[in-house]
Formats: structure tokens, C-alpha cells, sequence
């Protein structure tokens, strides 16, 4: 998981699962705090491994789940990025 600051907000990227049964789609989330989705919650579809999306200024802890047939994933490591 990767996220740098870019013109148009925060691009987020991070590595797909290479089992097509693993994950169908993804879940990207921010938070203002630790384990929190209050700044942002994207859906995204399988294939997919990067979005771009704006982001309040301040820290923003980030973080993508996996998602499939059986439910949701534990979140991936968390990052923390300061918004200007």
C-alpha cells in the first residue's frame, strides 16, 4: 500500500491478490484516527489497483480491505499521510 499526494487529491495504490477468488472487489478507506473510514469509504472493482481521490487536509490514516463471496478482509497495513 502506497499513497502520495498528487494534483487532483491522494492516489492510493496497492497490490492486487493474484487468486481471482481472493478478492472480487476492494474497499479503500481514510479516517481521521486509526481504524476509522470517517474521510473516505470507495468502493472499487476487482482489476483495479489504483484510485485518486481528494482528501481533507490533515493526517489521514489509510487503509484497504478485500472483498468476496465470503465477506470482508481484515484491513491492509494502515498508512498515515498528511494532507495540506
Amino acid at each position: 500500500l502506497t499513497a502520495s499526494l498528487d494534483a487532483a487529491g491522494v492516489r492510493i495504490q496497492w497490490q492486487l491478490a493474484h487468486d481471482p477468488q481472493v478478492s472480487t472487489s476492494y474497499v479503500v478507506e481514510a479516517g481521521s484516527q486509526p481504524g476509522a473510514s470517517d474521510r473516505l469509504t470507495v468502493p472499487v472493482a476487482r482489476g483495479i489497483d489504483t484510485i485518486t481521490h481528494p482528501l481533507p487536509a490533515g493526517i489521514s490514516f489509510i487503509r484497504v480491505r478485500a472483498e468476496n463471496s465470503c465477506g470482508t478482509s481484515l484491513p491492509s497495513g494502515e498508512l498515515q499521510l498528511a494532507v495540506p
